[in-house]
C-alpha cells in the first residue's frame, strides 16, 4: 500500500490551512467582540452611536421599507454581527412593525435625522442586551 503525500510535498506552492483554534466560554464570548466591522459599517456604527448619545429619532431604509426608531443600544450580535436595538414607532412606506426591533447594522441605508428627540427610554428596555456579546453605546 502506497502511502499519500501531503499536499505541501506534492505541490510546494500550495498553502496549508493552519487548524483553527477551538475557543470556549469567555474566550469565544471575547473572540467575537473583537470582530472588526466591515468598513461601510464603520460610519454606520458611528452614526448610530451619536444618534444613540443625542436621544434622536432616525429614520432609514432597512429591508425595503423606510422606517422611523428611537435608537437605543448598539453593539456586537452573538453571530458577530454590528446591530442596533431601536424602538420602531412608524414606518414610512407602511407595512413594517412597531416596538422592539434588532436590526443590522450593515443592512441600513438612507440613515437620516428626523430632527425630533425622545426623552425616555420605552417600556421593555433591558440595557443588558442578551442579544449582544458586547456593547458599544446605550442610552
Amino acid at each position: 500500500m502506497k502511502k499519500t503525500r501531503l499536499k505541501k510535498e506534492r505541490y510546494p506552492d500550495f498553502p496549508l490551512r493552519r487548524p483553527r483554534k477551538r475557543l470556549v466560554g469567555h474566550q469565544l464570548k471575547n473572540a467575537r467582540a473583537e470582530l472588526v466591522a466591515t468598513p461601510g459599517a464603520e460610519l454606520g456604527i458611528e452614526a448610530v452611536s451619536e444618534a444613540i448619545r443625542e436621544r434622536r429619532i432616525v429614520a432609514f431604509r432597512y429591508g425595503g421599507i423606510m422606517r422611523t426608531v428611537e435608537p437605543h443600544c448598539c453593539g456586537v450580535s452573538r453571530a458577530g454581527n454590528q446591530v442596533l436595538r431601536a424602538y420602531e414607532t412608524n414606518d414610512v412606506d407602511g407595512g413594517g412593525s412597531v416596538g422592539w426591533r434588532l436590526f443590522n447594522v450593515n443592512k441600513i441605508a438612507d440613515m437620516r435625522d428626523t430632527g425630533r428627540v425622545f426623552e425616555e427610554s420605552r417600556p421593555g428596555y433591558n440595557p443588558n442586551d442578551r442579544g449582544m456579546t458586547a456593547v458599544h453605546c446605550r442610552i
